[in-house]
């Protein structure tokens, strides 16, 4: 429950430009992770309602509250084509590691 990995519905495949996972503690976990040698980003800290480009529209918070709640959660996790199983294998037991603590 401390984090939460992309949905597959079943019977689907994804091809994943990025893996995004969402935590409460996103701040604290890519801090963790940056300690661990782990790169990460926050790719889009901003939902669209809320860009400088649709300013002009005058969103508030409670409109897209969703939105507005995982743009604070949302942390992306190495993904390339040279990430080895090792290396998988060292991000999980990095993420296992700051659940327990």
């Amino acid at each position: 429950d401390y984090i939460q990995t992309p949905l597959v519905r079943g019977g689907n495949n994804h091809v994943y430009h990025l893996y995004v996972v969402r935590t409460p503690k996103r701040d604290e976990l890519q801090t963790h992770m940056n300690k661990a040698g782990i790169s990460t980003g926050i790719h889009y800290p901003v939902a669209l309602p809320f860009l400088k480009a649709y300013s002009r529209l005058e969103h508030r918070p409670e409109e897209f509250p969703v939105a507005c709640q995982y743009q604070g959660e949302i942390l992306s996790l190495p993904m390339y084509p040279e990430l080895t199983n090792q290396m998988t294998q060292y991000m999980v037991a990095t993420l296992s590691k700051f659940h327990k603590s």
